[in-house]
């Protein structure tokens, strides 16, 4: 009977190393995680501040850079001009005025897909006056081609 008790007593000691050890073991597996968590973390630089907007069926484009928007194209006269920002959920709308005439350029999280068939990661809606242009836009300034 007294060397069931002292294996008993063996055991007892024997347990709280191990409970060290698995608490050590689980203590590094979270702080594993967490690192692993923070090094996928996707950065946001904030809202995107150019855009370039085309028509899918007329040629237009409309150069978006920060605070003023350049309009080129042969359906409406070529301008650059200041404009407000206004987000909104699913995205962003810019508005000025020219020549008297209100112009807005909504871009939204919609897809496009262009007459060539690709796909442009946002829609875009030109509003001049009382047209009403339809394209698509994609994040930066993208220059025009040399002809």
């Amino acid at each position: 009977m007294c060397s069931a008790i002292l294996l008993s007593a063996c055991n007892q000691s024997k347990a709280p190393e191990n409970t060290v050890e698995k608490v050590e073991t689980q203590q590094s597996a979270v702080q594993n995680t967490t690192n692993d968590a923070a090094a996928s973390e996707v950065v946001n630089d904030g809202p995107i501040q150019q855009f370039t907007a085309y028509g899918v069926t007329q040629s237009w484009r409309v150069l978006v850079d920060g605070d003023q928007i350049e309009v080129e194209g042969t359906a409406l006269p070529n301008f650059k001009i200041p404009v407000e920002r206004s987000a909104y959920p699913k995205g962003v709308e810019f508005m000025g005025q020219h020549d008297n005439k209100a112009v807005n350029v909504n871009i939204n999280s919609t897809p496009c897909k262009d007459a060539d068939g690709t796909m442009a990661e946002f829609s875009v809606t030109l509003d001049y006056g009382d047209q009403v242009f339809k394209g698509c836009a994609v994040a930066g300034i993208v220059p025009t081609a040399d002809t």
